[in-house]
This record gives C-alpha cells, structure tokens and sequence, in this order.
C-alpha cells in the first residue's frame, strides 16, 4: 500500500464474533449478524485486484489500536483507506477470504473505481432538495403499475421510480436535501431495492 497517501486502514462488518487473548486461544461469542463491528488493519500489501493483510495477529502493533479480523458473515463488507491527498475515507475492497478462526489473513477484492461509479449513476434518481421559502409540503405520489412517482413542491417537480411488477431492481435511490420540511405521502410507495 501507497503508506504516504493511505495514512490508515479500518474494516466494517457483522459476522461471526470472537475474542483472541494474547495467548492465542480463540473463544467463540456469537453467530453473525448478532453484532455491527469493526476496527484497525495494518498497512496492507497488494497484488493486482487482491489486498492482504494480516489483523488476525491482533496484538501486533502494525495493525492499529483496535485490530480487526473478518470471519464468516463478513464477506462483501468494506475496507476503507484514509487517502491523505483528497483528505477523506475511501472504500478500497470488500472482504472475501480469511484463513480460518484460528488464521490471521485476510484478503480484500479490489473494486475498480468506475465500477463504482457507474453503479451509483444507475442507481439514483435526481436529488430532491426541498425548499424551506414555500409553504407547500413535498407531495409524492407514486403509480404503482408504471413504477413510477413524483415528488412535487410548489411548481418543481422530481421523477422517482420504484418497484415495477416483480423487478425490485427498477427502485433507484431517492437522496433528499435541504433544511426541515414535510412530505406528503400520496399513496403507498414501493421502492424496491432503491
């Protein structure tokens, strides 16, 4: 890892729980998806789309304060890197393996950038500001049989899809900004996986 730019490493997730005692010994807690958790990782090394690192050895200095192994039920969640030159957390991976409850690797998959990008373009419809000058609330109304709506504030106007039929995929995500407000909800609205 590029150490200069990507100052530290921390992990989310929610699968199975452990604690390691400086010993070694592992002592199970619970099943995943009991507990939100997570934690430092050392600076890992790279090789084409995979990241490694080793915060199984959880009382090694190199991995931070609070180290962090994945276990089962931790597949897919995210590895942030703090990049120093934007100034902000960036997700760099999702986890996919780790070397057992007694192991101490874990290996991220690298997400490509305009992967990402791409995906949040497809997924979001446009944000919905409300203006907090009118008096009108923000209408919605949403159509169910066209997968389709609108919010509506004074004479703006915002599309939104939703669940069409049986594609909970058609949903795309609705963002709103602004300061207080109200929404009135027209009719049952269904967004899907949006």
């Amino acid at each position: 890892a590029n150490t200069e730019r990507y100052t530290s490493f921390y992990r989310l997730g929610s699968g199975m729980q452990y604690i390691k005692d400086k010993n070694g010994n592992v002592t199970w807690i619970s099943e995943a998806y009991s507990y939100l958790t997570g934690g430092t990782v050392g600076a890992p090394s790279s090789s084409d789309y995979i990241i490694s690192s080793w915060p199984g050895n959880v009382f090694d200095p190199i991995n931070g304060p609070l180290s962090s192994y994945g276990a089962p039920g931790d597949s897919g969640s995210p590895l942030f890197a703090y990049d120093s030159w934007q100034e902000k957390w960036v997700i760099v991976g999702v986890l996919s393996t780790w070397t057992g409850e007694n192991g101490t690797n874990s290996r991220w998959a690298v997400i490509p950038l305009d992967f990402i990008e791409r995906t949040l373009t497809e997924d979001n419809d446009v944000s919905v500001t409300f203006n907090s000058s009118l008096s009108e609330p923000l209408l919605w109304s949403f159509d169910q049989s066209s997968g389709t709506g609108s919010l509506a504030q004074a004479s703006i106007s915002y599309k939104m899809h939703g669940q069409k039929g049986d594609d909970l995929n058609a949903g795309k995500n609705v963002v709103f900004s602004g300061n207080g407000g109200q929404i009135d909800i027209r009719n049952d609205v269904s967004q899907g996986a949006g």
